[in-house]
C-alpha cells in the first residue's frame, strides 16, 4: 500500500472516530434520542464535508505553486502569488457583508449559495484550463486572457465561500445545546481540517495522474453534490417533531440500566430538592426569605463596551497584530512549502511526498487546536497568552529544524513530514486559540464584531503572504522566506506579551462587560421547572428543556444559578446574571462584590465548595468552554 493510501486511511479513520464520538458521547446520549442524533448527523455532516471542500478549493492553488506546474502553464511564481493574494483579500473585504446577508436570509440559504457558487466557479476554472476544452475551441479562453480568468474565478470562488462561513455556525448551533458545543467545535474542526489534506496531499496526486484542470473540476463537482445533499436534508433548527414525542429533547430518555425515566417527574423532584437547599442556605446565612425584602444593590456598572472602545483598546490592537503575523506564517508556509522543497531537491516532489506533507499539516491541525486549548484551560488556568508564547517558542525551533534540514535537499520524506507535523501543531494550535477563543474573552456585545475584524485582518495578511512572499523569494531566495516566518513568529509573540500586560491593567471578562449585559430577574421557586431560560442568558443560546438530573447539574455548574440566589443575601427571589465570559475568580469577585467579609461570607464559600453543582466548587467547566466556538 502506498504512502498516499496509508495517509488517506489514517485521515479517514480520524473522521470516522469523531463522527462516532458525536453520536455516542455521554452528554449527547443523555440529552437526545438516537433518532434525534441521527437526524442531526444528516444536517452537520454534509455541511462539514462542504466546508472541507471550501478549504480544498481555497488552498489547492498551493499544489500548483511548484516549478513543474508553473512552467507547464507558463506562469511565474509572482503570477501564482497574485492569484492567492486576490482571493484572500476578496475574502477579507467581503466576509463581513456575506455574513450579514447569510444572517438575514438564513443559514440554509447561505450554505446553498456558497456551495453552488463556489462549485460553479471551480468547474469553470477546470474547463478554462482544459487545453482541448470547448472554451479554448470557441476562442473564449486564450493564452492572453487565461491569467485574468484565473484571478477572477478564484476570487469569486472565495467570495461565495463567505456566505457559508457565518451560515454553518448558525445552522449547527441550532442542533446543539450550549453544553455540547465546545466538544462539537473540536469534532467539526477535524472534518474541516481534512480540507488541508485534500488540497496539499490529494491535489498534487491529481495533477500528476489526471492533470491540473482536475484540481478544480473534482472539488467543484463535490461542492455541487453537497449542494444537492444539503438541499434535501438541511434544516436550520430541529422542528417540533424532533423536539417532542421522544424524538428530541423532550419525552423519555433511557437510563444507563435500560429502564425509562419520566423526565418531568425527575425534574420536579430535583427542583423540589433544590428549593429546600436554597431555603436552608438562606437561613444558614441568617437572612429572611421574605419576598418583600429589597434586592441587594449590584456593583457599580463599568463603562459600556463599543466598537470604538475596542479599536482604542491596546489589548485588542496587540491581538490584532498577533493574528496578522500568525496568518503570514501560516499561509506563507502552506503556500510555499512545496516550492521550497522542490527547489532544494532540484526535482519534482513525488505523490508520496506531497501526501506525507499534506497529511502532516492535517494531523497537526487536528492535534494543535486541542492541545493548545487543553494547555490554556488546564496548565495555565484559562490564561491565553502563556500557551501561545509556549507554542510560539516551539514553533521557532520547529521552523528552524524544518528549514536547515531541508535547505540542502538532504532530509528524507519522513523527517520532513515529521518536522512539518510539529510545526503545524504549534502554528495551527496558536491560530485556533488566538482567532477563535480570545475574541470570546472580550465584552459579550462586541464578540462577533471583534471576531470579524480579526478574521478580516488575518486574511489581509494571508494575501500579503502570497504576493509579498513571492517578491521576497524572488529577491532574497528561500532564506528570506524562512527569516520572514521567524520574524513574524517573534513579532506575534511580542504582541501577545504586550497585549496580556495591557489586559491585566484593563481588567476583563465579566468585570468589563456592558451594563446592558447585567440582568436582574425575579423568579418564583418553581420557575425553573419550566424552560430554564436563566442559564441560557448566561451561557448563550436559546432556552431548552434539560432531561436528566446530571444534565441539570452541569448547566448549574456553568450558570451558577444557585450561587446567584444565595448572593442576594436578603432571601429575595432575584437572580443577578451576567452575560459574558470570564474566569471563575472574576465571576466570584463580581458576585460577591457587595458582600461584607465576615462569617456569612465564609459560610457561603465553605458550603458551595462542597456542593457538586456549585460553580465555585468541583466544577468541570473551565474558562471559554461555555461558548460554542467554530474554526473557520
Amino acid at each position: 500500500m502506498s504512502v498516499t493510501s496509508i495517509t488517506s486511511v489514517i485521515i479517514g479513520f480520524s473522521i470516522l472516530g469523531v463522527i462516532l464520538f458525536d453520536m455516542f458521547n455521554g452528554v449527547s446520549s443523555s440529552l437526545h434520542s438516537m433518532r434525534y442524533r441521527l437526524k442531526r448527523l444528516t444536517v452537520w455532516l454534509p455541511t462539514g464535508i462542504c466546508y472541507a471542500f471550501f478549504y480544498c478549493t481555497r488552498y489547492n492553488v498551493a499544489a500548483g505553486n511548484v516549478e513543474s506546474v508553473r512552467s507547464d502553464l507558463n506562469f511565474s511564481a509572482d503570477y501564482f502569488a497574485t492569484v492567492v493574494t486576490a482571493g484572500f483579500w476578496t475574502y477579507a473585504v467581503s466576509a463581513p457583508v456575506t455574513g450579514i446577508v447569510s444572517d438575514k436570509m438564513g443559514g440554509r440559504f447561505g450554505l446553498l449559495v456558497a456551495s453552488v457558487g463556489s462549485g460553479v466557479c471551480n468547474i469553470l476554472l477546470g474547463v478554462a484550463f482544459e487545453r482541448d476544452g470547448f472554451l479554448r475551441s470557441a476562442g473564449i479562453v486564450t493564452d492572453g486572457n487565461i491569467y485574468g480568468i484565473f484571478v477572477t474565478l478564484y476570487s469569486l470562488n472565495i467570495l461565495f465561500q463567505g456566505f457559508g462561513t457565518a451560515a454553518v455556525i448558525k445552522v449547527n448551533s441550532g442542533w446543539y445545546c450550549p453544553i455540547e458545543r465546545g466538544v462539537f467545535s473540536g469534532i467539526y474542526n477535524v472534518l474541516l481540517t481534512s480540507g488541508y489534506y485534500m488540497a496539499l496531499g490529494g491535489a498534487p496526486v491529481i495533477i500528476q495522474q489526471i492533470g491540473w484542470s482536475s484540481v478544480f473540476l473534482l472539488p467543484g463537482s463535490g461542492l455541487l453534490l453537497c449542494f444537492l445533499l444539503m438541499f434535501a436534508t438541511l434544516k436550520e433548527a430541529p422542528g417540533v417533531d424532533e423536539l417532542h414525542e421522544g424524538k428530541g429533547r423532550g419525552g423519555k430518555v433511557a437510563k444507563p440500566g435500560g429502564s425509562s425515566l419520566n423526565l418531568a417527574k425527575a425534574w420536579e423532584d430535583e427542583e423540589e430538592e433544590k428549593t429546600k437547599l436554597l431555603d436552608s442556605d438562606a437561613l444558614e446565612l441568617g437572612k429572611s426569605a421574605s419576598a418583600s425584602t429589597p434586592l441587594l444593590p449590584s456593583p457599580p456598572s463599568p463603562p459600556s463596551a463599543t466598537v470604538g472602545s475596542l479599536l482604542r483598546s491596546p489589548t485588542f490592537l496587540c491581538y490584532l497584530v498577533a493574528i496578522i503575523n500568525l496568518c503570514w506564517v501560516r499561509d506563507g508556509l502552506i503556500t510555499w512549502i512545496y516550492s521550497f522543497l522542490e527547489s532544494s531537491r532540484g526535482e519534482p516532489l513525488s505523490p508520496d511526498t506531497t501526501a506525507l506533507i499534506g497529511g502532516a499539516v492535517t494531523l497537526g491541525g487536528f492535534v494543535g487546536g486541542v492541545l493548545c486549548g487543553l494547555a490554556s484551560d488546564n496548565l495555565f488556568q484559562g490564561n491565553r497568552s502563556n500557551p501561545i508564547l509556549l507554542f510560539s517558542f516551539f514553533q521557532i525551533i520547529a521552523l528552524s529544524a524544518l528549514y536547515y534540514t531541508s535547505a540542502e535537499g538532504g532530509a528524507g520524506d519522513n523527517l520532513v513530514a515529521f518536522l512539518m507535523l510539529l510545526t503545524s501543531v504549534f502554528m495551527l494550535g496558536n491560530y485556533t486559540l488566538l482567532s477563535y477563543t480570545i475574541p470570546t474573552d472580550l465584552p459579550f456585545e462586541i464578540v462577533a464584531t471583534a471576531g470579524g475584524i480579526m478574521t478580516a485582518a488575518g486574511y489581509v495578511a494571508s494575501g500579503l503572504a502570497g504576493m509579498g512572499m513571492g517578491k521576497l523569494i524572488g529577491r532574497y531566495g528561500y532564506f528570506g522566506w524562512f527569516l520572514s516566518l521567524q520574524a513574524a513568529t517573534c513579532l506575534g509573540s511580542v504582541a501577545i506579551v504586550v497585549g496580556s500586560r495591557f489586559g491585566r491593567e484593563e481588567g476583563g471578562g465579566d468585570i468589563r462587560a456592558s451594563p446592558k449585559a447585567r440582568k436582574v430577574l425575579g423568579i418564583d421557586k418553581k420557575a425553573s421547572k419550566r424552560l430554564d431560560a436563566l442559564s441560557f442568558i448566561l451561557i448563550g443560546g436559546d432556552a431548552q428543556v434539560h432531561t436528566i438530573k446530571e444534565t441539570s447539574q452541569a448547566v448549574v455548574q456553568m450558570s451558577g444559578i444557585q450561587d446567584e440566589f444565595l448572593r442576594t443575601r436578603a432571601g429575595d427571589t432575584g437572580f443577578y446574571l451576567w452575560d459574558g465570559n470570564g474566569t471563575a475568580a472574576e465571576r466570584m469577585r463580581w458576585r460577591l462584590g457587595a458582600m461584607s467579609p465576615g462569617k456569612g461570607h465564609q459560610q457561603f464559600l465553605a458550603h458551595r465548595a462542597k456542593d457538586p453543582t456549585s460553580y465555585f466548587g468541583r466544577t468541570r467547566v473551565k474558562r471559554g468552554n461555555s461558548s460554542g466556538i467554530s474554526p473557520f
